[in-house]
């Protein structure tokens, strides 16, 4: 009865949720403040 392929739980559309959110944290922590600073800079 168990000979069928067994789906994993942690599939492809739950591994692309954590890619994004992995990289919307990398963003909000590297990259915007560096937009942030240009801002800055040109309001000088």
């Amino acid at each position: 009865i168990r000979d069928s392929w067994h789906f994993p739980t942690f599939n492809v559309a739950d591994m692309l949720v954590v890619i994004g959110a992995g990289l919307m944290i990398l963003f909000i922590l590297l990259i915007e403040p560096k937009i942030e600073a240009k801002k800055q800079v040109g309001k000088l």
